[in-house]
Parts: structure tokens; sequence; C-alpha cells
């Protein structure tokens, strides 16, 4: 798996474009599809989109490029960020487009992937998406601001809490964690 600093950035605009009209989309949730992205191309492919290191976060997993991507980004001027007011009162950051992706980076399955995760989760929250990721073994089982293995995707995030237990002493009985 190789690190791709253009697609990071163009994946970053293209998700941007699309969840322009969506009220829910934040820095959180950005953060978020760009996981879901590269853990779902992963599986189906052998490959992430962006080859980004996640590591594990309070909020979640999130890609450990993508802030000084994202400052370049506004620095540059491809990307704005604006205030947003939620309907829970809470004020976040939205970052808009400021130029259309360059799209001839991806493949077809690749954008498949990504307008797939823009739609599974349409009208979630970035603290929605935040649990959901919290039940998923590779972040159970990673030390804060430690890398999640793409490998720990295939682990079912929907494992009973007796299964998540079970799973967690296998990873620690056997020192697997950052393996996998």
């Amino acid at each position: 798996m190789r690190y791709s600093e253009p697609k990071l950035r163009e994946l970053i605009l293209y998700l941007a474009r699309a969840e322009h009209d969506d009220y829910t989309f934040g820095r959180v949730k950005l953060a978020k599809l760009l996981y879901y992205v590269d853990m779902e191309a992963y599986v189906r492919r052998g490959e992430p989109v962006t080859g980004a290191t996640y590591i594990k976060r309070k909020e979640g997993p999130a890609a450990r490029e993508f802030v000084p991507i994202r400052d370049q980004m506004l620095a540059w001027g491809e990307a704005a960020e604006v205030d947003v007011k939620y309907p829970n009162g809470f004020v976040g950051k939205k970052l808009v487009a400021r130029r259309d992706p360059d799209e001839s980076l991806f493949d077809a399955e690749e954008l498949k992937v990504a307008d797939e995760i823009v739609a599974r989760f349409s009208g979630w929250s970035g603290t929605a998406l935040s649990i959901l990721s919290h039940k998923e073994i590779g972040w159970t089982v990673a030390s804060m601001n430690d890398p999640i293995p793409y490998n720990a995707y295939y682990l079912a995030p929907s494992a009973t809490a007796a299964q998540r237990r079970v799973a967690e002493k296998v990873v620690g009985d056997l020192n697997l964690a950052g393996v996998f």
C-alpha cells in the first residue's frame, strides 16, 4: 500500500463536493468518510484509494495526513472552511471545495466506492459516525494515536460485546495490536 497525497487531496475535494448540501457535513464527518472509503476499497480490491495512515483518535479513526493536507488546501485556496450551525446548536467547520476534484486520478471502482459511502452515510452526523467507528475492532484494539491496520477492517464491526471481548483478549494475548 502506497500513500498517495494527490489522491487524498482530490478525494477530500470529491467528498466535499458530494456533501455540499448535507447539513451534517463537517470536519469529523469528512474524516470518517475518508476512512470508510479507504477501508471499503481495501476490502473489495485489496488496496485503499489513498493509502493514508488512519490513527485512533478520540473522535474515531482519522488520517494522520489529513490536517496538513487540509491546511495546505486552505492556504492555496483549493478549499475554504465555513462555520456551520448544527441542529443541536453546536457550531462546527465545514470544508467547501473551491475547485473541482481531478477525477482522472481515480478509476471507476474507486469513485463507485466513494459514491456508495456518501450514499450510505447521507444524513449521518459526524458524532453518529464516530460512535459507529468506535464499535469496530480495529479502533477498539489500537492505542490512542496509533495506526489502525487496514486489515483490521475485515473484523466484524457488528460483533456482539462478548465476541469483541474475546477478540480483544486474543489480540492482547498474542500481542497482535498493529499486526493483524
